[in-house]
């Protein structure tokens, strides 16, 4: 199933980078009670890519939708007697919009599942039932999709948001900085943690090898959550690390 492109992306507003990587503000995220992430209201998303872009400087378009099950499940023997329609359902979405450098087209997908009970007589309107599972499951998976396309054109329209550190970050009622979310984490860390985190980045930087450069921060992870960082950062710091000792490694090899 394909549908056409909402509108076309002809307006050519003064959109660069740096515009694009302003971070979302807080007010629009919401936050997901069932998982560690952080998310966006459909509605709220469609505000900031016409507020940023202009409403005919962006288009979406779902370039295919499938539905992967559409099944009648048997009662569980510890929850309703009744049959329950699953389906479960994907679709890929094309997000295409104008800025000062050119028109910027990135493609997300979407899987979503819903299970609706099957009423015990025949529906006489619409409602929660079981015919409703599958219109449920291909509009979500489209949203879905839709959502993470705009997430990979930038920050300012909900690119952290798949950062799990950001959900608790906002929770805290901190406005999002708009310096890149791993350094707005690492400020937010103890005066200790920081030190830790520069010692064991000069001695990696300096290292003249890889392997004494992950010799220099072996247990770098336990030595910052000692020091007070929080997992999250900890962890952040470490991948930074490593990067730094396969640079070490790369330069080793070409002199």
């Amino acid at each position: 199933m394909t549908a056409k492109a909402e509108g076309p992306a002809q307006a050519a507003p003064d959109v660069d980078a740096e515009r694009l990587n302003q971070p979302l503000p807080a007010r629009f995220v919401a936050k997901h009670d069932h998982n560690q992430f952080a998310g966006i209201n459909r509605a709220d998303l469609v505000h900031l890519m016409n507020r940023i872009f202009g409403p005919a400087g962006w288009r979406n378009e779902i370039l295919r939708t499938e539905v992967l099950r559409d099944a009648v499940l048997p009662p569980t023997p510890a929850g309703d007697e009744r049959l329950a329609r699953y389906v479960s359902a994907t679709a890929i979405v094309r997000v295409s919009a104008c800025t000062a450098g050119g028109e910027i087209v990135r493609e997300g997908m979407g899987v979503v599942s819903q299970a609706r009970m099957l009423p015990d007589k025949p529906p006489k309107g619409p409602g929660t039932h079981g015919s409703d599972a599958l219109q449920m499951a291909v509009l979500g998976a489209a949203t879905s999709g839709f959502k993470h396309a705009c997430y990979l054109i930038g920050r300012a329209v909900g690119g952290e948001l798949g950062e799990l550190g950001y959900r608790e970050l906002v929770a805290r009622g901190a406005e999002p900085s708009a310096a890149p979310f791993d350094q707005a984490l690492h400020d937010r860390q103890p005066a200790a943690a920081k030190e830790m985190a520069k010692a064991l980045s000069e001695r990696a930087r300096q290292a003249p090898s890889r392997q004494a450069a992950e010799a220099a921060i072996r247990g770098a992870r336990e030595k910052l959550i000692k020091a007070g960082a929080q997992e999250r950062a900890a962890e952040q710091i470490v991948q930074s690390l490593s990067r730094m000792a396969m640079k070490a490694g790369k330069k080793a090899r070409g002199s």
